[in-house]
């Protein structure tokens, strides 16, 4: 007997035992991703209406965006058209992440890299809407080698540096702090406009672009054999510059 023949609730049982559909899986979107949805969602219209949703708050969805801008766009909606706005609103885990635009040097030297976070935060957590510091209770200097989430409505907002965590050379922790708050602001306001607190397209796009900004916008490293940060030093016209580009998109969107 086919799964189609099966009752309805029998079938969402056996939905849970499929791989593809486990809890947490991480699904790495690529430009070279030929199918944006596991293969059970496109059998039929039954298993597309009845599995996708299962996919999409399962999954945490991550986006490694490093190739070309162009490219990326395509590949976004791509997958924005094959999940459709349904299935984006059960989107409880999406990642961007991207290295800086600067000349390619050697390896581990300068290559280094960033992350934006957003996960929806669960409606019995209390701190995510009293807005209390998970490292409360922890010495600065222990939780200074961790990152910090901060919460804004429904969603948790978290960014870093890899392959060094908090990396405060050539401003690179204060770009990823101010991307941060960027996107907590996007999320204030939007919270404000609309009722609903699911992802929406609009929502991936703005993620997208946020981060496309800080990579674009790295800071010149002024002594590569320096271990200190830079914090003593005057902000660059760069620094200012994306700033003001991470303003405008909140101002657009």
């Amino acid at each position: 007997m086919s799964l189609l023949g099966l009752p309805a609730e029998l079938r969402l049982r056996i939905y849970d035992f499929l791989p593809e559909l486990q809890q947490d899986r991480v699904e790495t979107v690529t430009p070279y991703s030929s199918h944006q949805t596991p293969s059970i969602c496109r059998v039929s219209q039954i298993f597309h209406r009845e599995t996708l949703p299962i996919y999409t708050a399962n999954s945490l969805f991550s986006f490694p965006i490093d190739d070309a801008p162009e490219t990326w766009a395509r590949q976004v909606e791509s997958w924005i058209l094959a999940l459709g706005p349904s299935a984006i609103s059960r989107v409880r885990s999406i990642q961007f992440s991207q290295h800086w635009n600067i000349t390619q040097p050697m390896r581990w030297m300068r290559h280094v890299g960033f992350y934006l976070r957003i996960e929806r935060s669960k409606s019995s957590d209390i701190s995510s809407r009293t807005g209390l510091d998970q490292s409360a209770g922890f010495n600065d200097a222990w939780a200074d080698h961790f990152v910090k989430p901060s919460r804004v409505s429904d969603w948790r907002v978290t960014s870093g540096t890899y392959p060094m965590a908090r990396d405060a050379r050539a401003r690179r922790l204060q770009s990823v702090e101010l991307l941060a708050q960027t996107t907590e602001a996007y999320f204030r306001t939007r919270g404000a406009q609309e009722h609903s607190t699911g992802l929406s397209p609009g929502d991936v796009w703005f993620l997208m672009q946020a981060v496309n900004i800080v990579a674009s916008h790295a800071i010149p490293y002024y002594d590569f054999n320096e271990s200190g940060n830079d914090r003593g030093r005057e902000p660059c016209e760069t620094w200012y510059n994306m700033k003001s580009e991470l303003e405008l998109l909140v101002a657009q969107t």
